[in-house]
């Protein structure tokens, strides 16, 4: 089942491929930086899935053309969709790959930066930050979105009109069940956010990627990338030397010097457990 594969235990292992600058703002400071998910290599973030939610909402209208009740519904919804475009999410992105080419070439500054190890990246889930995997196949993303429908529409059914919300804040044909849309509607919006967050484009599969996503209320900071400025947040993770268990080095004309001065560093701030491993990889800078 779908919800199983978004919702399954993340590997014990995950690694982070990032240049040298990264590496020493998160040895030095003991803290991740989360980009604004809008902001991200792949330029069709987040909009991948809005698609798939559209066209989904599109079908099921036509569905229930005939039942007023659900119609009213779906119409909900539909203003829903437009509300998750203002909706805020802060990445970071390991991959289950520790080891690979397209990684080293694309984040870890061409081969000259390095390959975190994080282990039990699980322990950092809490209400409003979770590590999830990300999604590839677009038969799994119709079905990821179908389920989202099926579960809002069943909570949709199943709230009794109890007197919960204030029927002006709602449109008329709206009021008879605007509890129903209330509680139903929460849902769609919190599980769309999820779903759009993990749905990537399926030439992005290799990189068997997860993500650890904080969707919470941040103040933002800014750094230049190419020709656009990136929001993001400074997340400190109060064990960061228990869960960093290596540091692999790619191609370096110097690799014995690379090696010893992230050890210094590690050594200087505490990170005793942390081992340095080179790549396999041979790549010729």
């Amino acid at each position: 089942m779908i919800i199983e594969k978004v919702n399954r235990k993340a590997p014990s292992k995950l690694n982070h491929y990032t240049n040298l600058d990264s590496l020493i703002g998160i040895i030095s400071n003991n803290e991740l930086w989360l980009s604004n998910l809008f902001f991200q290599n792949d330029k069709n973030e987040y909009e991948v899935g809005m698609y798939i939610f559209r066209q989904e909402l599109k079908r099921r209208k036509t569905y229930y053309i005939k039942n007023k009740k659900e119609t009213v519904f779906l119409n909900s919804l539909g203003s829903a969709l437009n509300h998750l475009l203002n909706m805020q999410a802060y990445t970071i992105s390991f991959s289950e790959e520790s080891d690979l080419l397209s990684q080293w070439r694309g984040y870890a500054d061409n081969c000259r930066g390095v390959r975190i190890e994080f282990t039990n990246l699980d322990l950092l889930k809490t209400q409003g930050i979770q590590l999830l995997p990300c999604i590839y196949k677009p038969q799994d993303h119709e079905a990821y979105i179908k389920y989202l429908f099926d579960k809002a529409l069943e909570i949709f059914h199943i709230t009794k009109e109890e007197g919960i919300t204030n029927k002006d804040d709602f449109l008329k044909d709206e009021r008879p069940y605007s509890d129903a849309i209330q509680a139903a509607g929460s849902y769609f919006i919190s599980t769309s956010n999820v779903a759009c967050s993990i749905i990537k484009d399926s030439a992005f599969r290799e990189e068997c990627e997860w993500r650890l996503i904080n969707f919470k209320k941040n103040i933002a900071f800014y750094r230049a990338k190419h020709h656009y400025i990136v929001p993001y947040i400074k997340m400190k993770i109060s064990n960061m030397t228990e869960i960093i268990t290596n540091i692999m080095l790619c191609t370096s004309p110097e690799i014995e010097l690379s090696s010893r001065s992230v050890k210094f560093m590690l050594e200087q701030n505490r990170y005793l457990n942390t081992s340095i491993s080179q790549s396999n990889i041979p790549y010729r800078l």
